[in-house]
């Protein structure tokens, strides 16, 4: 073989890898732009990271069906409920119970509903359905106040009739969002005025745990 015949089949294998390697990057562009395209019809963006992911499944699944723990640790927030233990108030008496706001993280209260029973024959309890009122209520003389035990501030200015509010059927919503700091403690203080009946109430809280390295920074009554 003469030289001129070598370097034509060396010119020539050198184009016919430029070729091929054109046509791979080509390829991969063209998977690239199909991909994009697929991600905008379906209003996705590309999963480069926690948040890529979270933005994707809030675009795409049904509300219900979007989890709530994806993203940092500090702005996972889920859905969560607090009961206060069930106690027994006399005629006259007064009752505390309190929910307890652990470690892991705070709690954004959002609405909350009661529960009574009423003692009668004694240790015989009967439900006191708020659906079935009489002319003297539903629990004559019982009422309740909520405290926030760390800072001591109280959110009525007289205990409230357990009549007027929290409805199992339709909870009564805070007027605004109240933020429970971790390790604090959210009391409710039960009177009773009848001088006869004996309670059993309880109290549902409703709300989101949220995690958040932020929390500190929020407004709140909590100091030191």
């Amino acid at each position: 073989m003469n030289p001129s015949e070598k370097f034509l089949q060396d010119e020539k294998r050198r184009i016919q890898l430029e070729i091929a390697k054109a046509d791979a990057s080509l390829s991969a562009r063209e998977r690239a732009l199909n991909e994009k395209a697929s991600r905008l019809r379906q209003n996705q963006v590309k999963n480069m990271g926690s948040m890529d992911l979270e933005t994707n499944l809030r675009n795409n699944l049904p509300k219900g069906l979007v989890p709530g723990n994806v993203g940092d640790i500090n702005r996972v927030i889920w859905p969560f409920y607090f009961t206060t233990t069930p106690g027994t108030i006399g005629p006259n008496g007064a009752l505390v119970t309190s929910i307890s706001i652990s470690q892991e993280a705070g709690f954004i209260m959002t609405h909350f509903s009661k529960v009574v029973y009423k003692e009668a024959p004694a240790g015989t309890y009967t439900y006191v359905d708020p659906d079935t009122n009489t002319g003297a209520g539903e629990a004559p003389g019982l009422r309740m106040a909520f405290r926030n035990n760390q800072s001591q501030m109280t959110f009525v200015n007289v205990p409230m009739n357990v009549d007027h509010v929290g409805n199992p059927r339709w909870p009564t919503k805070m007027d605004s969002p109240l933020y429970l700091f971790p390790n604090s403690i959210f009391s409710v203080l039960f009177t009773n005025n009848d001088p006869a009946a004996i309670y059993v109430p309880s109290v549902a809280f409703f709300g989101y745990r949220l995690r958040s390295e932020e929390s500190m920074r929020a407004l709140s009554p909590v100091y030191g």
